[in-house]
């Protein structure tokens, strides 16, 4: 649970590595699977919600997220080359959502519409 939307980058060469390790990794061998744990995430911001975030779906390089405040919100995350000093996100449309302030209540979305 958190009210922070945080980005991991997972194109740097470590995580692709042990990405593609986790494929051939034999399933119920005796050696271990290396772990990698990463503490910091390149982005991460709670100027979004006020609420526990409890569901996130991108759509392109846009994100959808929720929270326990009635509202799914379409958001921009900031581009790769932001600068400090710029606004790091744009809300681009707040969706009122009644009833929606129970916990852990998942949205899903359809590109076929189906």
């Amino acid at each position: 649970m958190d009210h922070a939307l945080k980005m991991w980058d997972l194109q740097t060469d470590e995580y692709t590595d042990i990405i593609r390790q986790s494929y051939e990794h034999v399933k119920g061998s005796k050696e271990s699977f290396p772990i990698l744990e990463v503490h910091f995430p390149k982005y991460s911001t709670r100027e979004i919600h006020r609420n526990y975030i409890d569901c996130v779906r991108w759509f392109g390089r846009l994100a959808f997220s929720k929270s326990c405040e009635n509202s799914l919100i379409l958001w921009r995350p900031p581009r790769p080359d932001n600068k400090p000093q710029q606004k790091s996100f744009q809300v681009l449309q707040k969706f009122e959502v009644p009833n929606c302030e129970i916990w852990y209540i998942r949205f899903a979305m359809d590109r076929k519409m189906k």
